[in-house]
């Protein structure tokens, strides 16, 4: 017999044995389920569209159709996949991915868009019935899924967050002095006293919110009391430190948010006695015509639980996820930095080989998307994250006694191989102005590549989340190819394009194209080496138009910055703050572009922890006279650094790419590769309005 036609009959004899134990992978039973708005769970979910007689077709819900796919699962297959039609599909509770829904590999569990269409997975509720009211206002009953846990602090209309009425309605009040030490008291950390009649005693009987700005942190917590004559606040939550940076000392700015008496149109108010959502519509509106939305869910998406086998082999494609809420608590919310006490509306946890494709998060009250302990080697690819509370992508985790008791590696709480490329992430922090684009805290070998970044209130990409030299498990993480811009927009202080924190040897900062950064009292950085920043190399980034350096070091070891572009620092090029006894930086073959009334180096550049060879140091209103003998030119610092036209495109316009014919193209000079920053795809869930400002 032909080898071929045995082999064939052996194969075809196993399968027929094995469909008494279980399926053989040839056989699978169909394994493709969809959901439709104008689907039944009552129907099989095989047909993608009701047939003519609706006796069949799609499911209508997520949770029948993922339980059809776990009971084939249960009967043997490999996988399923769940295919979602267009329109709006709104959620009563979050849909949890387990280990019992994994896929294998090369054949992944997937929930994916139907082709061309883009269904739209909300975590809110629509509020209809509107009815006018006194004044232009109208009012809606909240729907019986909000009556018992109705609040929220964010209102969607037409695809546009609202904000509640505040005071002042713009710009900020300031805490006139900290509060006296009284015994027994928490004092500068939940009390200070205010100028006037800033804050009105009746406020203490009301849900108003004062939001304190410290630096690179606020504190936002509900009114306790108002000692009128002693012009005393104090709140119901406490700011995170004693120290001078995170307590509510005198001239720290603040705001009163949620104040009933001053809404105007454009916003909105929750009278929770009520019952009902006011709003008054902005000038054009028809309220009959409006889409307005309000979160009910803070998460959307779990993958993964606290324990047990991992969740493995899991695909998502092509959704849009949107509306989550975030409320206060009596306690308050004030976090250390990053805002790293928020929920994220995607959540991965112990788990492993998960795919995030050609998706959107819109519209939340914390983070987007979190990967969390124990998750290795997934990825996030071609995604829009836009609107959001708080921050965008967060890698790793983020607790001190994580880390010091995982030293070294616990295999329970590692976070490795995580990659985020192309991905638009932007209109961050409006809730929460201190959190992050892109945040990898305790977590290895991750990629954040070719991502554009923008219109945050703090910092665009934070690596590392130890402080000092202690041990650290952010290490070998390579941060490439990304555009970030419009960063801090003078709301936060301490802040940069790019954060580095801790010990993080084989890290890679590169290629990386930064610009327009701006803090409220100082620290606008585009590349941000802070306490202990250590074995991280900073190499072929362009950096430009930044508030202070382009470049600073608080302090660290072992550093080495080459190749990079430092221009347009309203304050100079590279800032050196603390010095060690040993290296802490090597700058080589940079170029240090400075402007009338500034320096190339600043502070204390000169110690010997700091070394300098063979840079470029170039003013932007060209060479009128020799550079004094100061070391803040470089001219004994950097004993081979040179004065020569680098040949900007047009630096007179922000544009410091080199041109073709620059001499120092030839000697492989520059910041050329960060020519690809940004995103290489265009994944656009749906046209929306701009996203508005907060804090303004």
């Amino acid at each position: 017999m032909h080898p071929r036609v045995k082999n064939t009959l052996f194969f075809l004899c196993v399968c027929f044995w094995s469909l008494s134990i279980a399926p053989c992978s040839a056989l699978d039973e169909t394994s493709r389920f969809y959901v439709s708005t104008d689907g039944s769970d009552e129907w099989s979910g095989l047909l993608d569209r009701p047939n003519n007689e609706r006796t069949d077709g799609p499911f209508r819900t997520l949770r029948k159709a993922q339980s059809s796919g776990r009971s084939l699962l249960s009967r043997g297959n490999s996988s399923y996949t769940i295919t979602v039609r267009k329109g709006t599909y709104w959620l009563d509770r979050t849909v949890e991915i387990q280990q019992e829904d994994s896929g294998s590999p090369g054949r992944p569990t997937v929930f994916e868009a139907y082709p061309g269409e883009h269904p739209l997975i909300s975590g809110g509720v629509r509020l209809t019935d509107w009815r006018p009211g006194p004044g232009g206002v109208w009012a809606s009953k909240l729907p019986p899924s909000l009556v018992n846990d109705g609040k929220f602090t964010s209102l969607y209309v037409n695809g546009q967050r609202r904000y509640r009425p505040r005071w002042p309605a713009s710009g900020y009040a300031q805490v006139s002095d900290a509060a006296p030490r009284i015994r027994g008291a928490v004092g500068e950390q939940d009390q200070f006293i205010f100028s006037g009649q800033d804050i009105k005693s009746a406020w203490a009987h009301e849900p108003v919110e004062v939001v304190v700005f410290h630096f690179w942190t606020t504190t936002r917590a509900f009114v306790a009391s108002v000692d009128d004559a002693l012009h005393l606040l104090t709140l119901k939550g406490r700011a995170w430190s004693t120290k001078p940076y995170g307590k509510m000392s005198k001239g720290r700015p603040y705001i009163v948010d949620n104040v009933r008496e001053l809404l105007k149109p454009g916003q909105w108010y929750l009278d929770q006695h009520a019952g009902e959502v006011l709003y008054w519509p902005l000038p054009g509106e028809d309220i009959h015509h409006l889409e307005i939305i309000a979160p009910r869910l803070e998460v959307l998406l779990k993958i993964g639980g606290p324990t047990g086998e991992p969740v493995h082999d899991v695909h998502i494609s092509g959704l849009t996820f949107a509306h989550t809420n975030w409320q206060l608590t009596s306690s308050g919310l004030s976090s250390g930095q990053s805002e790293m006490a928020l929920q994220s509306a995607l959540q991965v946890q112990n788990a492993t080989n998960i795919r995030l494709s050609n998706f959107a998060i819109l519209h939340t009250g914390g983070y987007g998307l979190a990967f969390g302990r124990n998750t290795s080697a997934s990825s996030v690819t071609n995604c829009e994250l836009r609107d959001l509370g708080g921050g965008g992508i967060r890698i790793g985790t983020s607790s001190r006694t994580d880390v010091a008791s995982a030293i070294p590696n616990d295999p329970e709480s590692t976070v490795a191989r995580i990659v985020v490329s192309d991905c638009r992430i932007s209109g961050g922090g409006r809730l929460h102005p201190a959190a992050v684009g892109i945040w990898i805290g305790d977590a290895q070998d991750c990629d954040i590549v070719h991502n554009e970044v923008s219109n945050f209130y703090y910092t665009g990409i934070s690596v590392g989340w130890t402080w000092g030299y202690k041990p650290s498990r952010a290490v070998r993480n390579r941060v490439s190819y990304n555009k970030i811009y419009d960063i801090g927009k003078g709301r936060m202080s301490d802040l940069a394009g790019i954060y580095t924190l801790g010990v993080s040897p084989g890290t890679v900062v590169n290629s990386n194209y930064i610009s327009s950064v701006r803090a409220r009292e100082y620290g606008a950085w585009g590349l941000y080496a802070d306490e202990g920043t250590s074995g991280v190399h900073f190499i072929n980034n362009i950096v430009s138009d930044v508030g202070n350096t382009g470049f600073m070091i608080h302090f660290g070891k072992s550093n080495f910055i080459s190749n990079n572009i430092f221009a347009a620092g309203r304050e100079g090029a590279i800032r050196c703050n603390v010095p060690e006894l040993s290296l802490s930086a090597f700058f080589q073959s940079n170029i240090l572009v400075y402007s009338s009334g500034t320096y190339p180096l600043v502070d204390k550049c000169d110690r010997q922890s700091f070394k300098f060879d063979s840079n470029v140091i170039w003013p932007l209103e060209g060479i009128s006279s020799s550079h004094p003998d100061d070391w803040r030119y470089g001219t004994r610092s950097d004993m081979h650094s040179r004065t020569i036209d680098p040949l900007f495109v047009k630096a007179t316009d922000g544009d410091y790419f080199l041109k073709p014919d620059s001499p120092l193209i030839v000697e492989g000079f520059g910041g050329v590769d960060a020519l690809n920053a940004g995103s290489r795809q265009s994944f656009r869930a749906v046209d929306e309005p701009p996203v508005l400002e907060a804090f303004d």
